[in-house]
């Protein structure tokens, strides 16, 4: 993706639900155009191929982030992890022009 990164700064998991993870990342638009990405984009599928839905703060139902603009924002399973996955990979579909998507992956391990 020309320009656009996205950092996943920190992994948690609370005690009473070891599985369920929340990220912490940061999206960082360095092309020249804005580019659009909401929550309801963005795909988690473990290791073992299982999907989760995700639930978010910080990170609205369409969310413009202009040239330039750097932007925080958290995401958790809505349920905790199932089985032994190894990783989790997170794919953000990100709009860069008007309807056109591209899919950003970031896999991130995990431990149980």
């Amino acid at each position: 993706m020309n320009g656009l990164q996205i950092v996943i700064s920190d992994v948690t998991a609370p005690s009473a639900a070891p599985g369920q993870l929340t990220f912490t990342f940061r999206i960082e638009n360095h092309s020249t155009s804005s580019v659009q990405i909401n929550n309801s984009q963005v795909m988690v599928v473990d290791s073992n191929e299982k999907q989760y839905e995700i639930t978010s703060e910080g990170f609205d139902w369409m969310w413009p982030i202009a040239k330039g603009e750097i932007k925080p924002g958290t995401m958790t399973l809505a349920s905790p992890l199932q089985g032994s996955p190894t990783s989790v990979e997170l794919r953000f579909n990100i709009d860069q022009s008007f309807n056109h998507y591209d899919t950003l992956p970031i896999c991130v391990p995990v431990r149980q």
